[in-house]
């Protein structure tokens, strides 16, 4: 009995992490497309968001389809995602 409490814990302690990332990929989208002038790169969103490359790409790729952004490299070879007004 205390492994399936133990498991309910584990998934509502997931849950809320999993929830706390995503308000945090969210607000930290938002205000790097104001700051940066609609240029974001993967970095700046994992760094400002506080959360891994790959989960800042996931919600990244998903954010490009939804405004069909396109790529663009600035004049040091960086690379930024364009979302255009």
């Amino acid at each position: 009995m205390a492994g399936v409490f133990l498991l309910i814990g584990y998934a509502l302690i997931n849950t809320v992490r999993v929830n706390q990332q995503q308000q945090r990929l969210e607000g930290a989208f938002y205000r790097l497309l104001e700051s940066e002038n609609g240029s974001i790169s993967l970095i700046q969103l994992a760094v400002t968001a506080k959360v891994d490359a790959e989960l800042a790409k996931r919600y990244l790729d998903g954010q490009v389809k939804a405004f069909n952004a396109e790529l663009e490299i600035d004049a040091d070879g960086d690379t930024f995602i364009g979302f255009q007004n």
